[in-house]
């Protein structure tokens, strides 16, 4: 149970003690409950998270332990303790390394990003990136990938980060323009902040009385605004959150993200650190008391609390003990009115602070003029959304799947451009046809890019999404021609280069794809993306050899490219090296979690190992997150392969539900000849036929049934029309000739 209150020493050490007691004796669990719990009760203290990491390194619980030593860091940046234990943990695997300096990444943009810092706090990570082509300076920030993060990790990141972006832009706050999803984690991409924050600032020490309360001020505007506008609570304020742009401005940062990286209304972690969720809300010193306490419902006058902590470390660059505040402040050598104002913030009970922040800044205007001896700076005025920014909203929605929401914040862009904005007024047209064809109306969608190609035919990427839109549609002998008509206008545009030789392949013009291939490569000669559809291009003309060295060269320069993962696996599996397929899946799986159609591949590969139970559970995974033919005909397949044909029969025939597609009938006629109703069988392979003529081995399928129910001549045909459809089916001929042998001898059927 979680302790409450304070931090009550002799509990707190009483608590220690009995999980270093229970560590000696070998009882591992009821040590981490122990230090779990002395750790909630002072999550301030960085040998109370030692102490659980300690726990869990002796209990396998790799991930947990470097997840509570990293809580440790988080407190003592020298910790000496932790970093030990850091250091005995096995290495962690490359796959989930987070992005490093000098990488160049592929954007959900059609574009790329090239990293030149990160910054790890708590379990986000920002990195400082410059859009290429732009070079426009930006920050993206997303989960720490060393960590595993659910499923529910990410739909969380996800929900929160609509709440920012909703926020119309104020100078106060740093505008999230977009979210997209970099090698398998959901981005969210923000303006830079070029002056740092506030607690680099103090580095230097407290700032002068004027100069905080200038900060103060600022902060005010920027938290009534996002309160006004959409009722945020914050809760986690605290100077690394305080931002600073060039002139000084202070712009505030990751709002209601802290809901995802665990300073929430409880413990939120990543789900590889279950049990080790020891930080109750925010960052201690900066705590309301409410905070403290589980559950406990928290509204705008918890984060004045931390404003005044933080307006009492800008002035002293101290801050005070957690829940101690209010003591602190009284001792603390500052202008009765700074004192006074201070004081009133950080009261323990919230009744007793001031309602919200504009009350804050008007008693902070009048404390302002009464020790500087001027009038305070006027508030900064939120400016509204300009037409730009209607197209990175509408970007960001459809990146989330709000394909309706994507569409109206492009129409709401294009009522608000002027004429004299043609490049605007095309980007508006592009992603409103983008959010079209995501919402699968086609038709409009390509009224949108004909639109924007008409202001700007010769912008590439408009060729490149209205040919993706036609090959979505189908339409896929217009898509062609219209990459090539894209190609008219931009020669040397490798991505149109590459969508043309997807495109061949795709048509079975293997030659030609790969002699495009090859001048894409040319002209992108660091496109991971070029590597890799020459790789599935060997692989689908049976070169798997070349595959194979073509999704490792992939992984090389792009270590999280989950589609090269992929590759690897279902070239692996196609070669009969299963347990490497698996592993690779595996690793796919690590990036991309969601990706449905890779666990089917797994569960398939864990079917022929004789994994049972694993590929069950792997098809279940994929089911719960879509409904798929593939994944329940699989599951039907391993029910048949451990002699469980009437649950096969279920799965098949629910895939049949799902599309009628002759693969799903052909599945259903195998589980009933497993059950012997030859008769029904034969009426599936029937209407798989008829669904799709050209498959040799329902032919043989049919035939096998037809010669149990007593028709050979019929049979007969079957295996002819699957020698004529695929002339190597040894099954067919074999069953043909053993036919013939029967028939020729007078056996009996």
């Amino acid at each position: 149970m979680v302790a409450t209150g304070g931090e009550g020493g002799t509990h707190y050490e009483r608590l220690r003690r009995a999980g270093h007691e229970a560590l000696a004796t070998g009882n591992v669990e009821q040590a981490a409950e122990a230090f779990g719990q002395a750790a909630r009760l002072a999550p301030w203290r960085p040998e109370a998270h030692c102490d659980l990491g300690l726990a869990f390194r002796a209990g396998g619980r790799f991930e947990a332990a470097r997840f509570a030593y990293r809580g440790a860091l988080e407190i003592d940046r020298v910790n000496s303790t932790a970093l030990a234990g850091l250091e005995a943990l096995p290495p962690e695997p490359p796959g989930r390394a987070n992005f490093r300096a000098g990488q160049r990444l592929r954007g959900g943009r059609d574009g790329h990003w090239l990293v030149h810092g990160v910054k790890q706090g708590g379990f986000g990570v920002v990195y400082a990136v410059t859009e290429e082509g732009s070079g426009q300076l930006r920050a993206l920030k997303t989960f720490d990938a060393r960590l595993l993060w659910s499923d529910e990790d990410r739909r969380r990141f996800e929900r929160e980060a609509v709440t920012w972006l909703m926020l119309d832009p104020h100078p106060n706050i740093v505008t999230a323009r977009w979210l997209e999803y970099i090698e398998g984690f959901p981005c969210l991409v923000m303006d830079f902040a070029e002056g740092g924050d506030l607690g680099t600032l103090l580095e230097g020490g407290p700032l002068e009385p004027h100069l905080a309360m200038q900060l103060g001020l600022q902060f005010c505007d920027g938290m009534r605004h996002a309160h006004d506008q959409l009722g945020l609570v914050h809760r986690d304020i605290k100077p690394a959150n305080c931002l600073l742009s060039r002139d000084g401005m202070l712009m505030i940062t990751d709002f209601g993200l802290a809901r995802v990286f665990g300073h929430a209304d409880g413990p939120t972690v990543p789900t590889a650190a279950a049990g080790a969720d020891t930080t109750i809300v925010g960052t201690p010193s900066y705590m309301a008391p409410e905070q403290f306490r589980p559950g406990a419902r928290l509204d705008t006058r918890t984060d004045v609390h931390a404003f005044g902590v933080l307006l009492l470390c800008l002035l002293t660059a101290t801050t005070p003990p957690p829940k101690r505040a209010a003591e602190y402040v009284e001792e603390c050598a500052l202008p009765g009115p700074l004192r006074e104002l201070i004081g009133g913030c950080v009261q323990p009970d919230p009744g007793d602070r001031p309602a919200g922040f504009a009350e804050v800044r008007a008693w902070l205007q009048d404390v302002y003029r009464s020790v500087v001896g001027m009038p305070a700076p006027p508030p900064a005025r939120a400016s509204g959304p300009v037409p730009q920014d209607w197209v990175d909203k509408s970007l960001g929605f459809r990146h989330l799947g709000r394909f309706d929401d994507a569409v109206a914040c492009a129409v709401r862009g294009l009522r608000a451009v002027p004429g004299d904005r043609p490049e605007v007024e095309s980007q508006l047209w592009h992603v409103l046809g983008l959010a079209q064809t995501d919402r699968g109306t086609h038709a409009d969608a390509m009224v949108s890019f004909d639109r924007a190609l008409r202001l700007d035919p010769a912008e590439p990427r408009l060729w490149l999404s209205r040919g993706a839109a036609l090959h979505r549609a189908g339409r896929t002998e217009e898509a062609l021609r219209c990459y090539e008509s894209g190609l008219a206008h931009a020669p040397k545009d490798g991505h149109l280069w590459l969508a043309r030789g997807r495109l061949l392949r795709v048509f079975g013009r293997y030659d030609e794809a790969e002699r495009v291939l090859r001048r894409a490569a040319r002209l992108l000669p660091a496109d991971a993306e070029v590597v890799y559809e020459q790789a599935v291009l060997w692989y689908t003309i049976g070169a798997h050899r070349e595959a194979l060295d073509g999704a490792r060269a992939v992984l090389r320069v792009s270590p999280r490219h989950t589609a090269a993962w992929v590759l690897r696996g279902d070239v692996l599996f196609t070669l009969g090296d299963l347990v490497e397929a698996v592993a690779a899946y595996d690793r796919a799986l690590e990036i991309e979690p969601l990706r449905h159609l890779v666990l089917v591949s797994k569960a398939r590969a864990l079917g022929e190992l004789g994994r049972h139970d694993e590929a069950m559970a792997c098809f279940d995974r994929s089911l719960r997150i879509e409904e798929t033919g593939a994944a329940w005909n699989g599951k039907g397949l391993t029910y048949s392969g451990i002699g469980r044909p009437a649950e096969a029969l279920a799965c098949h025939d629910r895939a049949i539900e799902l599309a009628h597609t002759g693969e799903n009938w052909n599945h259903r006629g195998v589980a009933l000849c497993e059950l012997g109703r030859f008769d029904e069988a034969l009426a599936c392979f029937t209407r798989s036929l008829q669904l799709g003529p050209g498959q040799a081995f329902v032919w043989r399928n049919k035939g096998l049934v037809l010669t149990r129910l007593g028709s050979p001549g019929a049979a007969l045909a079957c295996y002819e029309t699957a020698l004529r459809l695929e002339p190597q089916d040894a099954g067919a001929r074999e069953a043909k000739e053993h036919l013939q042998r029967r028939l020729s001898g007078g056996q009996p059927q």
